[in-house]
Parts: structure tokens; C-alpha cells; sequence
């Protein structure tokens, strides 16, 4: 039974740089990371999609998505309704269960952690930055932020975990992403790929894929 649970979840895999020496500086706003295969299922027509923006925000986003409807977007919520309404960890909880993917207007990313809590960062459901600032855009910049990216953050630590795919997906488009990570993380990585201890492929409940090691005489 464990065995037919793990096929069947969807299970999120990562890539996963060593570095060799800190960034020293987390980044506040995640770094944006072009990929050739969306990650999200948004094709499904059972996916739902929740909206987070500024609360001033809230009424002008509403009309434009009444005006050019995306299907998958089921609710734009506002950044203080959301403090309100969702304070407890029971209302936190159903409204991670309500929806597939949360997205959030890019500026308030870093007030987010609190106001949803940890869960979401368990269930690897933390909101995907999208640009508002131009609402005639959006829709395009919802597109793009779910089919064409996944993201990236540096820590204060040795360790950067990087989203390329699922295992619900077709191996060669994981191949891509992962192709396509590795390539463009390395010009973000401080001091960048001399930087890079090892690299190395995991799902959750796996051991890691070693791609890549500094040999001894490197290190």
C-alpha cells in the first residue's frame, strides 16, 4: 500500500546544488528560472488556482479576470483578508486544501511565510510570484510564471533546492528542465559554478541522484 501511494501522489523533484561557499544574503523575492515544460498540471480542468495580491489591488484584478477569464483562477484574495479571515491554523489548512496552486503578486512574496504558515512550505504549495504592476499583462504573466518557470532562492546556507518537475511527468521533459536549471542557477550562484560542491536529483521520500561531485584533487 505505501509502495501504490508514493506512484500515485504526485511528488515533487528537486534539484539540488552544493555549494561550497554561503551566499551570506538570502534573497527576499525568488529568482525566476526559464524552463521548456510547466511543472503545474494547470491543463487539468479539475485544477484550482488561487490568487494573492495587494488588498488595493484586489477590485482591479477581479474585473480584468472577469473581463479575460482564465479557467484555472478560482479566487483572487487580498493580502489583509487573508490575515483576517485565514489567522487560525484550521482556516489556514482549508485553504490549502481548497486549491492546487497558489500564486502571489511578486511585492508581497515576503509577507507571505507568516500569514500562511508552515504547512504550505511542507506541502510545496508556497505561492508562485507572478507580476500585477501590469494588469493589462497578467494573464500573460500567469501563463508564463506556471508553464514557463520554476524558481529559485539562495539561503544563508550551502544548499539550494530547485522545483524541475514531478514524477507525473514525461522523463525526457524532466530531462530538459533539469538540463535547463543547471545551466542558468550557475549564473546566479555566487562566484558561480566554481561554487558548486555537487548537484543531485531527489523526491521527497528518495534517496538523492548524484549528478555531479567535486572530485578530492578539485575540492
Amino acid at each position: 500500500k505505501k509502495e501504490e501511494l508514493l506512484i500515485d501522489d504526485v511528488q515533487p523533484l528537486q534539484v539540488i546544488f552544493g555549494l561550497e561557499v554561503a551566499p551570506g544574503r538570502k534573497t527576499i523575492k525568488p529568482i525566476r528560472v526559464p524552463i521548456a515544460h510547466g511543472i503545474q498540471n494547470i491543463d487539468d480542468d479539475d485544477c484550482e488556482v488561487c490568487l494573492i495580491v495587494k488588498q488595493s489591488s484586489k477590485t482591479e484584478i477581479e474585473e480584468l479576470l472577469a473581463k479575460y477569464p482564465i479557467k484555472f483562477v478560482k479566487q483572487v484574495i487580498g493580502l489583509e483578508t487573508l490575515r483576517n479571515q485565514h489567522a487560525q491554523y484550521r482556516q489556514r489548512r482549508q485553504l490549502l486544501k481548497n486549491f492546487d496552486v497558489f500564486l502571489a503578486d511578486d511585492r508581497i512574496i515576503p509577507m507571505l511565510t507568516q500569514a500562511l504558515g508552515k504547512d504550505f512550505i511542507k506541502q510545496k504549495k508556497q505561492p508562485i510570484p507572478v507580476s500585477v504592476t501590469r494588469t493589462t499583462a497578467l494573464p500573460f504573466a500567469i501563463e508564463k510564471a506556471l508553464k514557463r518557470s520554476t524558481f529559485m532562492t539562495l539561503s544563508q546556507g550551502t544548499c539550494v533546492l530547485i522545483k524541475a518537475g514531478t514524477n507525473r511527468m514525461n522523463v525526457v521533459d524532466i530531462v530538459d528542465n533539469v538540463v535547463a536549471i543547471c545551466e542558468f542557477a550557475t549564473t546566479k550562484i555566487p562566484r558561480g559554478a566554481a561554487n558548486v560542491r555537487s548537484n543531485s536529483l531527489k523526491l521527497p521520500n528518495s534517496v538523492s541522484l548524484p549528478i555531479y561531485n567535486k572530485t578530492p584533487e578539485q575540492l
